[in-house]
């Protein structure tokens, strides 16, 4: 769950410091041995007046999260603090 926090936590902050908008995010490694996730993001920098606010997630936490691992795929269910 940690390596799951700490990977949606960078992405969170690339959002925060950059402005970058993910529209699409490829997971290209895995690396359990030493904890790391190597991942790419295609997307766009934040325009008001194309990517209107709403509410903004402010952090990623543990509560409720949950990883189902099934044949083929995993599914991960996040809490976020808005």
């Amino acid at each position: 769950r940690s390596l799951v926090y700490s990977f949606l936590d960078e992405w969170l902050y690339n959002f925060a410091i950059e402005d970058f908008v993910a529209n699409a995010i490829t997971i290209e490694e895995i690396n359990l041995d030493k904890w790391t996730v190597v991942s790419s993001g295609k997307g766009e920098v934040m325009d008001i007046s194309r990517h209107p606010q709403g509410m903004e997630v402010k952090a990623i936490t543990y509560s409720g999260m949950r990883i189902d691992e099934k044949k083929g795929r995993v599914d991960i269910y996040v809490v976020v603090d808005i």
